[in-house]
């Protein structure tokens, strides 16, 4: 009997074992393993006429763009209804709802439906979360219970920024990373004691803190609202930076992308679209131009190429030398790079599989999982794929196969 009744449908086969579940992995934050949105399984289903991608279950977590961290045989996100976030535990395979938390937040509807941002981050016997309103909670993974819970704004004494906090916690050893502040902060991850913070008065961004290695050093870049700044994790000190346009909707939600000492950052907002150099402790621009321009989707790179959403229409390939765009496809979407194939749900909900290259896209099937908007990136661990619509639809779909 399940729990809460939140579940749609299970299917049997959420149960037995794909090809993709002998070399699978967890997929324990946002945009997995590695928070760049590729995937070292094998085995994904290349003939959808044969074996299409088959819905294994589907539930309903409330108005939000959360995306769905696995791990511990779970899959757990966010979402709000009648201004209460509630964080869900689904079984990963069968979709029974283990465990919730919930408490109350605005659903903070401005321009958009809303809801919760960050993607939880599962560590060991811990989920981490962030609410738009600065709620960090620090949950069991085994039975949702409380072990503590901080009110970031307030105990690093910064703002939120316009649309709320939307950075997914970042575990780096001993420490939490967040998006706050001009330059992020650390809270001690078993007691959630703020061990450093920035300084000054700048407001954090909305993308995600990555742990990044430049010229062998190692850094956790964070992208604010007015900088690109690399700190040491440890303690905090800035390592480099620069500094970026700021102000009146000058959002950046789109998480920058490291090509070697390279990183290329991308924003609808502002039009901004840049190369910059890192070497020496300095920050250099290599190009600007308007070629890829991100509100919400992450590039991926694909053959030292990058490829993204552009104005949430299209997506396009990018050479980062040059800045020059290679191709273009008439649908955006969120990209997964897995068993040197794209997975792609695009922004209205339909899943496309596809041969990507630095020169050339070639579309090999696609079927529709979802309706409404699909801005939220999808999570793939041990050959099933985890989407969801701003409306909280959540399906977790079977993609493995010969």
């Amino acid at each position: 009997m399940l729990r809460f009744g939140m579940v749609i449908g299970i299917g049997v086969a959420a149960v037995l074992g794909t090809a993709l579940t002998a070399t699978g992995e967890d997929w324990p934050q946002w945009r997995g393993p590695r928070r760049d949105g590729t995937s070292r399984e094998k085995g994904l289903s290349r003939d959808w006429a044969k074996r299409p991608p088959r819905q294994l279950w589907k539930a309903n977590v409330g108005t939000g763009f959360s995306s769905v961290a696995v791990g511990k045989g779970l899959a757990v996100t966010l979402g709000n209804r009648r201004g209460t976030d509630t964080v869900y535990a689904f079984d990963a395979a069968g979709g029974e709802v283990k465990w919730k938390h919930s408490y109350p937040c605005p659903v903070g509807a401005l321009r958009h439906e809303g809801g919760p941002y960050a993607t939880p981050t599962i560590d060991g016997d811990r989920v981490y979360t962030l609410g738009k309103a600065g709620r960090l909670l620090c949950l069991d993974v085994a039975d949702g219970r409380v072990v503590w819970q901080k009110n970031v704004a307030r105990e690093t004494g910064t703002k939120a920024p316009s649309y709320g906090f939307a950075g997914s916690p970042l575990v780096s050893g001993k420490l939490l990373i967040l998006n706050v502040g001009s330059a992020g902060a650390a809270l001690d991850k078993a007691t959630g004691r703020v061990v450093w913070k920035s300084g000054g008065e700048g407001t954090a961004g909305h993308a995600s803190p990555r742990a990044v290695e430049i010229a062998g050093r190692r850094a956790v870049a964070i992208l604010a609202e007015s900088q690109l700044v690399g700190v040491n994790p440890a303690d905090g000190r800035v390592l480099w930076r620069h500094e970026l346009p700021s102000g009146s909707r000058a959002y950046k939600i789109a998480d920058p992308v490291f090509l070697g000492q390279t990183v290329l950052i991308t924003a609808t907002y502002r039009n901004l679209c840049l190369l910059l150099r890192i070497a020496d402790g300095g920050v250099r621009e290599v190009w600007r131009n308007r070629s890829l321009l991100s509100k919400v989707f992450s590039p991926i790179v694909v053959d030292g190429h990058v490829v993204c959403g552009h104005l949430e229409k299209t997506l396009r390939c990018v050479e980062p030398a040059s800045g020059k765009v290679t191709w273009e496809q008439p649908f955006a979407g969120s990209a997964i790079l897995v068993d040197g194939l794209c997975l792609v749900l695009s922004a209205g909900g339909e899943l496309i599989l596809a041969d990507v290259g630095a020169k050339a896209f070639k579309e090999l099937a696609r079927k529709r999982i979802l309706d409404g908007k699909c801005w939220t990136a999808p999570a793939l661990a041990n050959g099933r794929l985890y989407c969801r619509n701003a409306a909280g639809d959540v399906v977790c779909v079977e993609v493995g196969g010969k």
